[in-house]
Parts: C-alpha cells; structure tokens; sequence
C-alpha cells in the first residue's frame, strides 16, 4: 500500500507538477551495414572532459539519456567490436535525437578532431554497487574467481568458507546473474576451478533491487563472464599450470557464432588440481575445577579433483521486437582425498593419555544438469518483456571410509563408512516487465514460481560389535531425508530521475511453503511464512564532482537443504557432525550512506542488523567426551561498517588503489551455553600496476585483515603479498606470470568458547603458488553482443550442497 501511495504520488507529480522538464538526449544506434546494436556505451562528458552521463543500448540499439542541462557537451560512443566515435554536441532544446552510425572496420572513426580515451579502472563506483573491471588487473586475470573475490573492497571468505561483504555472512553469489545453489564448500571448490581469462568483471551490489532474489543479507556478488560480441565465429582459448606443493592445470574455451538471425554460443572449462590441506585443531573440555580433557587432533588431506563445466545455448531473433533462446549448462565432477589424522588425548597437550591415528578415504562425485527456455519482447515499442522456464537435476554421491586406530587403550579398531547419495530437483518460472510511464518514472514488476525436491538416503555402517574388516549398516545411524519447498515471489518497484535525485523504490514479497520429512525418525517439520523485502535507495549530486547516496533493504538467508537433514556422521567415537531441521531462515535490516568524490574517492557507512543467523556450534555431549558438530540459529548480528577506497597514485606507467575498511561486528547470544562475540576489524587491500616495458605490466598487491569476530569464532589475523606479470603478444596472444601468498601466510585460525568447550582451529591450504596462464583470441573482431544469459533458477541452485 505504502509504495502506491509513493509511486502515485511520483506518477502524479511527474505528469501535472510545474517544474521543468529536463532536457533529454536520445536515439538509435546502428552498424555500416545496417544492423542494430545492442550493449554500446554512450558517454556523455562536459566539454572539459568530466563525465556527466552513461546509457547502454538495448536490444533495438536505442539509447536515452535524461535530465541534462543546456549546453555544449562532448559524446562518445564505444563498442567493443567498432570503432569508437567522438564528438561534440550542442543541448538546447527539451529533446534532441542523434543516431549514430558505428564502422565495423577497424578504423578509428572521427566526426572532428575531438579525442578522448577512456580506460576503465580496475575499481568503478555505480548506484548501489562496486564494480571490479577483472582485465584491467594482471594479478586477477591470472587468478582464479576465488583469488579474485578475496582481492575485492570489503570481500572476506568466513572460516567456515561462506563469502562476507563488510564482516556481514552471507553474500549471495551469482554467475551471470544465476545463482549457484552450491554450499560453501562446493562454491568455494567450484570458484578454485573457474579460470579468470572468461570474466569480464565483477559487481559487488549492497543494496540490491527488488527484482533480484531476497537471498543474501550481506548483499549480492554478481560474476559477469565475457560475452563475444561478433559476426562469424570467434572465440577465446585459455590454459593455465601452477605448483604450490602440488601440480594443477586447467583449459578453457569460450565461443560463439553468430549468422544473421542466429547465435550459437558455449564454454568448456576443465581443472585438475591437486592440494594438500591441513586441518589441526585442539579441543578442550573443563568437566569441573579439577578436570579437564584435551583432544590434540594433527591432519593432513592430499585431494584429487577433476572438473568439468559446461555451458551451449543458441538465439533466434524472430523479428526486432522478439528473441528466443535455449541454455544447457551444468558440470561433471569427481575428486577423491586420502587423509591422515592423529588425535593426541590427554589431560594437557603434553600429557598424552592415548590416542586415535584415522586413516581416511573420501570418493566424491557431483554432476548437474540444467535447462532453460528464454523469451525477450518489445511491447508497444516501449514495454520490454522477458520469460524464464527452467528445470535444473542433481546427482551427488558421496562415500567415505574411516579406519581408527586406537594406541594406549582398550577400545578395539573402529572402522566406518558413510554413504550419502543425494537426488535434487528444480522447477522455476519467471516472468519480468519493465513499463516506461512517463520522463521520470519507469516500473519494473516480475513474478517467480519455484519447487524445490530433494531425497537423501543416508547409509551408516560399522564394524563395532562384529568381526573386524565385516562392516553392517547400523539402522538406528541411518536416516532417509525428503524435503519439499514452494517459493512465490512477486515484485515491483518505481525509478526514475526527479530533479538531480536519482531514485528507486521497490517491495518484494516472497510466500516459502515447506515441508522436512525423516522417513526413518518419521518426524516431520511443515513450514508456510510470507515475507515482505523493502529496497529504497537515493542517489544526488550534493558535490559538483561527486555523488551522494543512501539506501535501504532487507533480505532473508535460507537454510541450505544438506544442514536441514538430521542424519549423523560419525567420524569416531569422539566426533560427529549433524543436520538440524529446525534451522530458521535469517532476517536482515541494512542501511548504507555512501559517497563520491571526483569519480576517485568512494565513502561508504553502514549499518545492519540480522537476526536468527545460522552458525556452526561445537557440543559436548552429556553422556560422553564427544564432540557434536551442528548449525543452530545462535544470535543475532549487529555491523556496523566503513569503507575507503582511493587512487593514490595515477599516471600513464604507475597506478596505485587503496582500499580500507573498518568494521564492528557484535554478536548476541540467545542463549546462555553460547558466547557472545564482539570485535573492531580493520582490512587493507592495496593494489600497485606499472607499465615496465613495450607491452609488459607488472603488478604488486598486498591484503591484511587484522582480528574478526564470526558467529561464535574470533578468527586471528590474515596477510598476503602477491605479484604479477603480464605480456602481450600481438593483438590475440597474452601470457601471464604470478605469484600468489608469496610468504605462505593465508591460513584460517580462531579461537571458539562454546558451553564448556574451547576450541582452537588452524587450517593452512595450499596458497603459495606459481601460476603461469596463456590466452589466446580467434575471429573476428566486429559487431553484435550476445544477450546476458540469467534464468530463472538462480536462488536454488545457491543452497544445493553436494559432497563437502
């Protein structure tokens, strides 16, 4: 109610109000030989040459851009596969068309002597979002997307390998605008995969609109991949080799061809890594005044992985107003890790009682198939319609075996396995429309229907109690997990320009029905809540050189469907892990204060609030000297943020950025077994380019997070120093050469105080590397830009967890 009242107060003023229309500047842009061109930068700057204005062309290369001043102003005109067009042009009256004609050659085009080149920074502040130009950095573009998030303002990976924005949990990450429904862990293995060489940048959106997905309380981290834009074919060919402790390569195509109505396009990315990782960690349990166990628990993991990822999908544009297309997408992957594991039991960590030597086999296989039907329409020259149906299927299979060995007591050998097959499915359908009403307010409305299946049968076996080597499934471990979910969303949301204001106003409201089932406990969890998302953001040139702009929203974070099953994994007598089918969602507030100067300096302030936040919890168990693992719904997070980011150096062969940021996180306890956890951070990612030598760039850049509170954990502080280099050879070859944690110093440590438990986590994976990578481009280099290729089941493709 309260947005129609607002939007009916903008339609109403917009329409009959007495003050001056601004002026506008619009028209089409189109090719030598005729063809209309979509995803071309309009620039408008004023005639000493500061940037005023941007505008895309859409799909029938239409551009506008509104709310000019009169004058003289200069305007440029990029596309990646033309050349560029500069002039200048005079702004005098309420609308002026100039249609432009791009050459397809690869002439320079000049209408005058006006020249102006623009290069993209590696860093770009927009409304609501932070923009990461990955090219133009010679580090990340030999990086995978992992390394790249982790070098990007106020980007954290968390201990339990969530992605933070600002210290908050709970970034929602999207590959071109799709949700990867993965868990932590599986998104973090999948970004350790993806090569950099086929992204073209990344958007770090903090406030986020109403048509994207309530998921993500920290905000959004969109990957946007390369899109070639060219007739005929072209495409881009990578390959890459690192050693750390152990070999890795990886290969990679991207593709497309375009014939007159049609574009086929694809991608092939294959890894095979090697890694040694280490996870120690020393458990404490205070039984009274006078007792105390301690569990010094030593490993090492050397894991296997090959993966493959996929992506083919055509276009067929039926008329100008109307395109269709079809995506199939997905991955095959399979790894295995042997593991060994000492556990040290005693009342110190010097005075050894027994101990526990595990020796580990874990075979992991995860494949994922994903379908999509897209439809783009103009209505009435000016309503832009678009249309998602999707069904996304995953398989995982996950086996392990477990073979204890006990040194200093009574208890038998112990051998177990687990086994957890897991069956996903997904149905989704998405239909958007954005509604142009008038010169300063346009309406974008959408809905969503989803349905989410998953089936976990989980197998429990042991030798305890029977012959050795003779493992039997032990039914009161074993658990069948069914779980069920609807998701019905429906948004709207007003935008436009009032004045020199620049806003948007939008409400989502998302309905979850759901329903956990355990056949074998038969317990049943039933769930129907509805759930209202407000995004309000204002953005106004209070400087002459900059601008500013505040925002508000509120999101939701789902539990992953893998911590909603309550099976056990047991991985001796002393540990095991467990799901929790009580797990509520979690609610955030967040609000952020941000500004601009001189298109150099970005300030940001903000604060946020989040309740029933999901956090791993260490439990000792009342009738024994185990350890449980779980995710409950612990506390409540209150942040509050600042962030800097600054060029403090910038000339034609040096180019130096600071980012800092500072934050506070305070974790409340809702009960009294859990502590409350607070702590002041402070973040520094600084990044050096240099222009060595006739195409040779060089680049140094250095990240230092000092002490973090997270959930129940106070993590220890984090220093990196990394160096890179980069050559190119001719128009279509570059090779890369970097060096990554170069004092091997990245690990995750902390320290938790949980119940009578204190814990100690060190865990140290292969980050020192050598990375030596080749790019090379085939094709043509002239006219269209393929469509960005989102469908419409982005958020649960997110909470998907196969395998570890």
């Amino acid at each position: 109610m309260m947005l129609s009242v607002v939007l009916t107060v903008i339609i109403n003023y917009g329409l009959f109000g007495q003050t001056k229309l601004p002026l506008e500047l619009k028209g089409k842009i189109t090719s030598n030989i005729g063809d209309q061109i979509e995803g071309a930068t309009v620039m408008l700057f004023s005639i000493d040459s500061v940037l005023q204005r941007t505008a895309i062309s859409n799909l029938q290369g239409d551009y506008a851009i509104a709310n000019i001043n009169p004058g003289q102003y200069r305007l440029q005109v990029t596309h990646v596969s033309y050349s560029a067009i500069q002039t200048t042009i005079n702004l005098d009256s309420t609308k002026v068309n100039f249609s432009i004609v791009l050459k397809s050659t690869g002439e320079n085009h000049v209408l005058n002597e006006v020249n102006i080149k623009a290069k993209k920074p590696f860093i770009e502040k927009k409304l609501n979002k932070i923009v990461l130009n990955v090219s133009e950095s010679i580090i990340a573009s030999n990086d995978n997307l992992l390394d790249i998030l982790q070098k990007a303002p106020s980007v954290m990976l968390t201990p339990d390998n969530k992605i933070a924005i600002g210290g908050r949990p709970g970034a929602l990450v999207l590959i071109d605008g799709r949700e990867t429904r993965l868990s932590a862990g599986e998104l973090t293995n999948m970004l350790q995969n993806l090569p950099s060489a086929n992204i073209d940048r990344v958007e770090i959106i903090t406030t986020p609109p109403a048509k994207y997905e309530a998921s993500g309380s920290a905000g959004i981290i969109n990957i946007i991949t390369k899109k070639d834009k060219t007739l005929g074919f072209n495409s881009n060919l990578t390959s890459g080799i690192s050693y750390g402790e152990n070999l890795k390569y990886n290969a990679s195509f991207s593709g497309n061809y375009r014939f007159k109505r049609f574009l086929l396009f694809g991608s092939y990315d294959y890894s095979n890594n090697k890694n040694i990782y280490r996870p120690d960690q020393i458990r404490t349990f205070d039984e009274n005044s006078n007792k105390q166990i301690v569990f010094d628990q030593r490993g090492e993991i050397l894991s296997h992985s090959k993966n493959n990822y996929f992506k083919v999908g055509a276009d067929f544009t039926i008329d100008s107003n109307n395109v269709v297309g079809f995506i199939f997408n997905g991955y095959n992957n399979r790894s295995t890790g042997n593991g060994l594991n000492t556990t040290l039991i005693g009342r110190t960590t010097t005075v050894i009682d027994s101990s526990i030597i595990a020796r580990s086999n874990t075979q992991n296989h995860s494949e994922n198939n994903s379908y999509n039907i897209n439809y783009t329409s103009l209505l009435l020259k000016k309503v832009n319609l678009s249309a998602n149906f999707d069904y996304s299927n995953y398989l995982g299979d996950v086996n392990s075996f477990i073979d204890n060995n006990f040194i200093g007591s009574l208890t038998s050998p112990y051998k177990i396995s687990n086994q957890l097959p897991i069956k996903i499915n997904i149905k989704s359908a998405k239909l958007d429309l954005t509604i142009p009403v008038n010169k300063i307010l346009t309406l974008e409305t959408g809905l969503k229907l989803s349905s989410t299946k998953t089936d976990n049968d989980f197998v429990f076996s042991s030798d305890a109690g029977y012959q050795p080597n003779q493992l039997i499934v032990d039914s009161s471990r074993t658990n069948h997990f069914i779980y069920d979910e609807r998701i019905n969303a429906y948004y709207a949301t007003g935008k436009g320009t009032l004045g020199k204001v620049e806003y948007e106003l939008g409400l989502r409201a998302e309905q979850t029905i759901s329903k956990a089932n355990s056949l074998t406990s038969n317990s049943v969890v039933d769930r129907n809540y509805l759930n209202f998302f407000p995004t309000i953001s204002f953005s106004y040139n209070l400087l002459k050189k900059g601008r500013t702009e505040v925002s508000y929203s509120k999101r939701i974070d789902r539990p992953l469907y893998s911590d909603l099953n309550p099976f056990i994994i047991f991985y001796n007598q002393y540990s095991f892990e467990q799901g929790n089918p009580y797990l509520k969602p979690s609610i955030s507030n967040s609000f952020q204060l941000s500004q601009t100067i001189n298109d150099k300096l970005f300030l940001s302030l903000g604060y946020t609030h989040t309740v029933d936040i999901p956090s791993v919890i260490y439990r000792k168990t009342a009738d024994s000297e185990a350890t449980m693992v779980t995710t409950e719904n612990i506390s409540s997070l209150k942040n509050y943020s600042f962030s800097m980011s600054y060029p403090v150096i910038s000339s034609k062969t040096l180019n130096s950025r600071v980012n800092a940021n500072i934050y506070y996180n305070k974790f409340a306890a809702v009960e009294p077994a859990t502590s409350a956890n607070s702590k002041l951070t402070f973040t520094l990612n600084s990044s050096t380019q240099m222009n060595i030598y006739k195409g040779l760039q060089g680049e140094i850049n250095v990240m230092y997070m000092s002490p973090s509170a997270y959930g129940i954990i106070i993590t220890e502080p984090i220093f990196s120093l990394n160096l890179g280099f980069r050559k190119s050879i001719g128009n279509n070859l570059n090779l890369g050469l970097s060096a990554t944690d170069i004092f091997n110093t990245v690990k995750t440590a902390g320290r938790i105080y949980n119940q009578n438990v204190q814990i100690y986590i060190h865990q140290k994976a292969e980050t020192r590397q050598v990375k030596l990578t080749l790019a090379y481009k085939l094709g043509k280099k002239t006219v269209k830009m393929s469509r960005p290729k989102g469908t419409g089941v982005d958020e649960e493709k997110r909470r998907v967890k196969i395998g570890n």
